[in-house]
């Protein structure tokens, strides 16, 4: 049975949350929020730039949180995927409808030092080949992988373990977690000085529109669905499906609640009009 109503896609710069409960306000109009802290930050900045003051937010986890919401205890789930076939068997046994929102998408991007003149595409093969746990002190030159590579030392560098960039890639390769002899950065400018300043350095960090204008860094296409072919990091390869290293934010809304609670309604419209 569908139960989606609307969908809604923004582009925002996520960040995790360092708490686990954010309390804004407790009275009639209260809604309860669980699921993703990396989807419960964006909530936050949008309640924050709304000034709605009625939202209690709790980090549970997505699926914890689909638990919780189909179970009729929460009027907010935050998800970094689409609701399974159970928990939408569920949320029907409970008679909960909901609105379903793409709120975000967080995008990879690979960049690379001009320097790394010849691989413009990075595949499947290569982002196993370069990032899984295996490729740890293996693939130290550009031409130990490829012959017809730049004969240039790789340095990669790597989001930090906390972070969805790092949830992102490590999905897209074998094994559990990524190659350990990476550098990681802290925040993305020192990334993008540091890949830079590098002959032979690829950084894997969150995509905006800036760095398509960025001359002192290359961004790879990706080529991670051969029915695909290669695709450049954009907002509209990755709303087409032709860019696939990213995640989709998603948040679901209790409709009852939604129907009966005003302040909800106004922060929804504020939220599906950005």
């Amino acid at each position: 049975m569908t139960q989606i109503i609307r969908r809604v896609s923004l582009l925002f710069l996520l960040a995790l949350l360092t708490s686990t409960t954010i309390i804004f306000a407790q009275d009639a109009d209260a809604t309860s929020v669980v699921g993703s802290g990396i989807v419960n930050s964006i909530v936050e900045s949008l309640a924050e730039a709304h000034e709605a003051d009625t939202l209690t937010i709790t980090t549970t986890g997505t699926s914890a949180g689909f638990e919780q919401f189909c179970a009729g205890t929460a009027d907010i789930v935050t998800a970094t995927r689409a609701i399974s076939a159970d928990e939408d068997a569920n949320c029907i046994s409970n008679e909960i409808v909901y609105s379903e929102f793409l709120v975000a998408h967080s995008i990879l991007a690979f960049a690379v030092n001009p320097s790394v003149t010849s691989l413009q595409c990075i595949t499947a093969n290569d982002l196993n080949t370069f990032f899984t746990p295996s490729a740890t002190g293996q693939f130290t030159n550009w031409t130990a992988y490829d012959e017809t590579l730049d004969d240039l030392p790789i340095t990669v560098i790597l989001p930090q373990d906390n972070t969805v960039e790092y949830v992102i890639l490590d999905s897209m390769v074998d094994g559990d977690g990524l190659r350990r002899d990476g550098e990681t950065y802290t925040d993305v400018e020192s990334a993008i000085t540091q890949v830079a300043d590098t002959d032979g350095a690829i950084a894997i960090i969150p995509f905006s529109l800036d760095l398509t204008a960025n001359e002192s860094i290359r961004l790879l296409d990706v080529n991670y669905n051969t029915t695909t072919g290669c695709s450049a990091p954009s907002v509209a390869n990755v709303e087409n499906r032709l860019y696939t290293a990213s995640q989709q934010m998603f948040v679901y809304v209790n409709r009852e609640s939604l129907d009966s609670n005003e302040a909800l309604q106004s922060f929804m419209g504020f939220v599906t009009t950005i």
